[in-house]
């Protein structure tokens, strides 16, 4: 069995900030504030909301230069310590002009949610009931992402 989704797991959108300088001291301290711009939640199975925090620290920081990535990284949005939604920015540089880009992925099954700082919904995933998609079946193999879930006895 090969895992072959039929759509890209990440949506890239260029999040709403300042004008602001993209210098190599600013970079780490730009994606910071780009990740404290969004509000994310995740509905439970009984229809609550809970928010999540973000993490302080980045999961990962990186760049590629043949991709054109400065410098870029993911953070993740939790209840506890175990993330629960990432978020990646990049800030790339294409023809001597900077820019930032993010993407939301999920790393929950539950539905998860969120919102710009005016409110206004960027991304959202449904529950995946993997009780009902268990791993490994043709139609999980074909997902952007692979979720687990404890399947009821």
């Amino acid at each position: 069995q090969v895992w072959a989704p039929t759509k890209p797991g990440l949506s890239w959108f260029e999040p709403k900030v300042p004008a602001a300088t993209l210098e190599s001291a600013s970079r780490a301290l730009q994606m910071r504030y780009v990740s404290r711009l969004f509000k994310v939640n995740m509905t439970e199975k009984d229809g609550s909301v809970t928010e999540l925090r973000l993490l302080p620290t980045p999961l990962l920081e990186y760049s590629s230069p043949s991709k054109k990535i400065l410098q870029g990284a993911i953070f993740a949005y939790a209840t506890a310590t175990d993330p629960d939604a990432m978020l990646i920015v990049e800030i790339l540089e294409d023809a001597g002009k900077k820019r930032i880009q993010s993407s939301f992925a999920r790393s929950h099954y539950l539905a998860l949610r969120a919102v710009d700082s005016d409110g206004a919904e960027i991304w959202s995933v449904p529950f995946d009931d993997m009780s009902q998609n268990p791993a490994g079946t043709k139609t999980h193999l074909a997902k952007p992402y692979c979720s687990f879930a404890p399947v009821p006895k």
